[in-house]
């Protein structure tokens, strides 16, 4: 299914400019994607609506090809009459 007949909302903020033209041109392409930037930030916090990661990654290949990183993944767990916030 298509993101955006799924109503998918991601929004990425990003505190320097390492992003290739390419990448930037098809990120803006993405209608479920927002950007933002901010100029002294420099937390790696990506997330959706269900899930979030913390990690030191950088969106690079170069990062993903030859660092070593770690981070947390947190999922949100599916809402039951039990533990729904009211």
């Amino acid at each position: 299914m298509d993101r955006n007949a799924r109503k998918v909302d991601m929004r990425i903020v990003y505190g320097k400019n390492e992003l290739a033209d390419e990448e930037m041109k098809w990120l803006k392409k993405q209608s479920y994607i927002r950007l933002s930037f901010q100029q002294e930030l420099h937390a790696k916090c990506y997330l959706s609506e269900n899930v979030c990661i913390i990690t030191s990654l950088n969106l690079l290949e170069y990062s993903m090809k030859n660092n070593d990183e770690m981070g947390v993944l947190i999922t949100r767990l599916p809402t039951t009459s039990h533990n729904a916030v009211q």
